[in-house]
């Protein structure tokens, strides 16, 4: 497997992502603060981000762009477009990493043209170094490209490499997913709170049901062997499963990832 060196990086967009990414590359000693660039339009975020790690910041996409570091896109989908027509004269051949949900590369390399653009889908679990990130290779991308790339995402959790086309999928499945696990563990919260529990100890029972819950899949067994390795017969586990099956939760669930990779589609098309 090669094993490339993180070039510098000029980061447009200084979100809580863009944060995460650099946050552990500086910690990895991967790059060190200077050879990181941040531009936002908020001036105060790049106050803290510069006092927090030491990075450079640019008050605009344009000034960061004065050295040919490396890009990473990490601003929201809805300003990509934008995004690239302020700076599609300063790209030139570099590398570009975009982590714009359902963004494509042909919609990039449209407007940066010679481009080697990599396309990334990582989740939220970024922030605490256990995201899993898919990686695509645009039109003129290299393999050294998505290397670097996985090498990059390899930092805040797993990476893997898919075809483009399933994108759509993995941000359906993996890329809003934690909010999927956020909301069962709301729900299991307030059902826990409608049999008698106060809302402090439901609560406090549904977060560390999910977490210690979590920390099994960590075991060599699959989800469906530590599903029936709590399921006894007869018991009052099999009693919610079936309550599960009977309403369709995995209709419930097919059909709202499939929901959500729709949408992911919607904000691919090329307006």
């Amino acid at each position: 497997m090669p094993n490339p060196k993180i070039p510098p990086l000029i980061f447009l967009g200084g979100g809580q992502m863009a944060e995460a990414i650099f946050s552990r590359l500086i910690v990895g000693n991967e790059l060190i603060p200077q050879e990181i660039t941040v531009s936002d339009i908020n001036t105060k975020r790049l106050d803290y981000l510069y006092k927090a790690y030491g990075v450079k910041t640019a008050r605009s996409n344009k000034a960061a762009l004065d050295s040919d570091s490396a890009v990473v896109i990490a601003v929201k989908p809805q300003q990509v477009g934008g995004l690239l027509n302020d700076i599609n004269k300063k790209i030139g051949k570099r590398l570009v990493i975009s982590v714009a949900a359902g963004i494509t590369t042909y919609f990039i390399e449209k407007r940066l043209p010679q481009a080697r653009v990599v396309r990334v889908m990582p989740n939220v679990a970024a922030l605490v170094g256990t995201s899993i990130a898919a990686v695509s290779k645009g039109a003129k991308a290299k393999v050294a490209d998505a290397a670097v790339a996985s090498k990059i995402f390899s930092r805040v959790g797993q990476v893997i490499e898919v075809k483009e086309s399933l994108q759509n999928a993995v941000t359906a499945m993996s890329g809003s997913g934690p909010a999927y696990f956020f909301y069962f563990t709301e729900l299991l919260a307030e059902a826990g709170s409608a049999v008698g529990l106060n809302k402090k100890q439901s609560r406090q029972l549904a977060i560390q049901t999910m977490i210690g819950s979590s920390e099994l899949l960590k075991t060599q067994k699959t989800p469906e062997e530590l599903r029936k390795m709590v399921t006894s017969p007869g018991g009052t586990t099999e009693a919610a499963i079936k309550s599960f099956n009977t309403n369709h939760l995995s209709a419930i669930v097919e059909t709202a990832v499939q929901k959500a990779s729709e949408r992911a589609k919607e904000l691919s098309k090329d307006n």
